[in-house]
């Protein structure tokens, strides 16, 4: 789901980083994640740094702003059409890394146990099916597929 972030309360983080890059909003729960494009003081090397955002829904203030990834390309971030999953694919040092976290309402911070879909190219393009569920990525020269759903045992 894609908000204009001037229409959100959570506009008001705007003001504590440099160069906000993306902003990605969970379509029916508080949270989000934003991308700060962010200079090192010492290096001065550029880098996006990824911060998980969630807030009281009675409230109009963040409850919490954690760092998770610093990248050194604009990380994909994107949520299933359903909402119960989260792919996040970044550059760390040389390799790009792409993990998949499962959305719970369980956890305070909504995130389960993330799955590593390994180290892979810059895709080409992403989506989502369902019945089943399924995460499909077209790298340059591959398509590649991933069944989301639980086998009844």
């Amino acid at each position: 789901m894609r908000v204009l972030i001037a229409k959100h309360y959570l506009s008001r983080l705007y003001y504590k980083f440099s160069r906000i890059e993306n902003f990605l909003l969970h379509p029916s729960l508080p949270l989000g994640f934003l991308t700060d494009l962010h200079t090192d003081k010492d290096t001065k090397k550029l880098s996006f740094i990824v911060w998980l955002v969630t807030w009281s829904p009675d409230s109009n203030h963040p409850k919490k702003l954690v760092k998770t990834i610093e990248s050194k390309v604009v990380p994909l971030l994107e949520f299933s059409d359903d909402g119960k999953w989260l792919v996040l694919n970044y550059m760390a040092d040389t390799t790009t890394e792409t993990i998949m976290i499962p959305i719970s309402k369980k956890d305070p911070q909504f995130l389960g146990k993330p799955l590593s879909l390994g180290q892979m190219s810059t895709f080409k393009g992403v989506t989502w099916t369902s019945n089943p569920a399924s995460f499909i990525v077209l790298e340059k020269h591959r398509l590649l597929r991933w069944n989301l759903h639980k086998k009844k045992e």
